[in-house]
């Protein structure tokens, strides 16, 4: 076993050397498929050889060979193709436990990982939900098993149509987005003393730990999910169904040890009960946590690393549902530690994950996800522009659009500065909240002024309309309406 090693973030980490991938620690029986040698007796000595049946995705897979073709491992720098995986030794058990999870996925069970626990890890297992891990790194069985999972969750979906869209009518760069593992997991390097390890890929996935793909799936069916009519549904129905349950419940996670977000360690332990980065499931529940120095938050549904977690949810609860998905890394100046989400198949792409769930500009219960995604038609554009570094947008342009956004809606925020200043006669813009509303500079402010006042005021009626209060005092009017967004907020 090699020497203790540091870590690119200072953990350190004894990694169990170079380990084969295939040995899952699962359990079971021959390879549905496989031929079985043995020879049984029949009429005058003859022998005959019995052929277990294929699995439903043993058949599908034989037949679509671009989703085959698309389903790999990455193994010491090279993928390790699905119809290679039985001739070679880091890969030789995947089609067992492929068709182990598989026909648990099918009989409504939670997927039976078998997390290792072994000398060196820096962070201990969670039985069935969590790996341990060296640092950031996890033993290559552990990683393979969450592999294997989504790949059984994705085959059963198809399988059974439990979607209307199809796997084999995507392109090549669509499937390889959700089924071949570098784009879940990368290898350790040399440079971070971790060869043989694999860690999240945080470049597509965000910062969040991947599980049990059973429990995704039972919640974003759960909370709107698939109608009972199929051909109803679209990707993009089931995108929006998530985006609006990140509206009405998300909370940015709360902060710690001197103003960081709580990203693992003692924190994380105390906060959702792991010591790595925090399992996507515990993202599917309200939490409570208390901080070192008493401050209690929740409970709530907390992205514990905000938009970085945010975007590690969306990815890994969608991939459940077949649709291809990714968290890239944005950059604007002055602010470059930020999450964005992109939908190829859909052209929708935002810079920013928080801007659904977290920004006071956009937080408002009646704005919808479409209004705060990128346009289709500059789907390519703003992708370019949020996703190239060193940065060509300024956090100036960031702070504009995401106003505008609001405005255009108009979302709760500006309704309510604007009502104030018709309560006490005066200008919202020139009011000094406005000016401290975060990342909203107020050299932008009059060049809005005129061009939104008339979409404001028709909120301000329609509030009164359907409320009644055409006769209210206008203050009276106006407490109602933060009265009516406090009770929204108190039920998130």
């Amino acid at each position: 076993m090699p020497a203790k090693k540091k870590t690119t973030k200072g953990k350190t980490v004894k990694p169990s050397g170079k380990k084969e991938p295939g040995k899952c620690g699962s359990t079971g029986k021959k390879r549905p498929g496989s031929q079985n040698q043995k020879a049984t007796p029949s009429g005058r000595g003859r022998t005959t050889q019995k052929t277990t049946p294929p699995l439903p995705y043993e058949t599908y897979l034989s037949q679509n060979q671009n989703v085959r073709d698309a389903i790999a491992w990455q193994y010491n720098g090279t993928l390790i193709h699905y119809s290679d995986w039985d001739l070679n030794s880091a890969t030789r058990s995947f089609n067992k436990t492929l068709a182990r999870f598989y026909s648990y996925i099918a009989a409504g069970k939670r997927v039976p990982f078998a997390f290792n626990s072994l000398p060196g890890q820096d962070v201990a297992p969670i039985a069935g939900i969590a790996p341990g891990l060296y640092g950031d790194y996890l033993d290559p069985s552990d990683a393979a098993q969450i592999f294997l999972a989504y790949i059984a969750q994705a085959l059963w979906v198809e399988v059974n149509q439990k979607v209307p869209w199809r796997l084999h009518n995507y392109t090549v760069s669509n499937l390889k987005l959700l089924l071949q593992s570098s784009n879940m997991f990368v290898e350790g390097t040399a440079a971070q003393n971790a060869v043989g390890l694999y860690e999240v890929n945080t470049d597509k996935c965000g910062t969040g730990m991947p599980g049990d793909p059973t429990i995704a799936y039972r919640f974003i069916t759960g909370i709107g999910g698939l109608s009972p009519f199929p051909t109803q549904n679209t990707r993009r129905s089931q995108i929006f169904i998530l985006f609006r349950w990140i509206r009405d419940h998300l909370y940015h996670g709360p902060f710690a040890d001197n103003g960081r977000p709580i990203t693992g360690g003692s924190l994380g332990q105390l906060a959702y009960g792991y010591q790595g980065p925090a399992p996507i499931q515990s993202m599917l529940r309200r939490a409570t946590f208390t901080t070192p120095d008493g401050q209690t938050y929740g409970p709530n549904y907390f992205a514990w690393v905000g938009c970085q977690s945010a975007g590690a949810l969306v990815v890994w609860v969608l991939r459940t549902l077949n649709i291809p998905c990714s968290a890239p890394n944005t950059y604007w100046t002055n602010d470059n530690n930020h999450k964005g989400i992109d939908f190829p198949t859909e052209k929708l792409f935002s810079g920013h994950m928080d801007d659904f769930y977290a920004m006071p500009q956009t937080l408002d219960p009646t704005i919808e996800p479409s209004e705060i995604f990128e346009k289709t038609q500059d789907y390519t554009t703003m992708k370019q522009k949020y996703t190239t570094n060193p940065p060509v947008v300024t956090e100036a342009d960031y702070d504009q659009a995401l106003a505008i956004k609001g405005l255009g809606h108009p979302t709760y925020l500006y309704v309510d500065l604007y009502w104030e200043g018709l309560v006490y006669s005066s200008s919202i813009y020139l009011d000094n909240q406005l000016t401290n509303v975060d990342q909203f500079p107020s050299p932008e402010l009059p060049g809005l002024h005129s061009k939104y006042d008339s979409i404001l005021q028709a909120a301000v009626d329609a509030f009164k309309q359907k409320n009644g209060l055409q006769s209210a005092s206008e203050y009276d009017a106006w407490q109602a309406y933060e009265a009516a967004y406090k009770t929204w907020r108190d039920k998130r």
